[in-house]
């Protein structure tokens, strides 16, 4: 064999392998992105499986534990003094209210009021 003809078959072959090296490469790929592919379809069925099983479990616990630990809690005498609390609060409100009519009637400061509001 020659240099010339050992030359050829160097190139056929090292075109050979580059061709061989690009059609795995591609090969490759494709099956990597099939693969990232099955692989979000398979996590976002099990991330939605998992928020609905979780969902339910939390429904679950908020009914049989913490309703009735509430329910329990919240018996009259709470009830009454939130009652007490919001109807002192009520009363507050109006003493200021009367209180704040009552300064700004004060002709000097309703003087000042109207300078203002102009």
């Amino acid at each position: 064999m020659t240099d010339d003809e050992l030359n050829k078959f160097r190139a056929i072959v090292k075109e050979e392998i580059v061709s061989s090296e690009r059609r795995i490469r591609v090969d490759v790929k494709e099956e990597i992105v099939g693969s990232e592919q099955r692989f979000r379809t398979t996590l976002k069925d099990e991330l939605i499986l998992s928020e609905k099983r979780i969902l339910n479990e939390i429904g679950e616990f908020v009914e049989s534990q913490l309703l009735p630990i509430i329910d329990d809690k919240a018996d009259k005498s709470d009830i009454d003094r939130i009652e007490r609390k919001l109807d002192r609060f009520g009363d507050k409100i109006t003493d200021h209210d009367k209180r704040l009519s009552d300064i700004e009637s004060l002709p000097s400061i309703a003087h000042e009021l109207r300078r203002k509001k102009k």
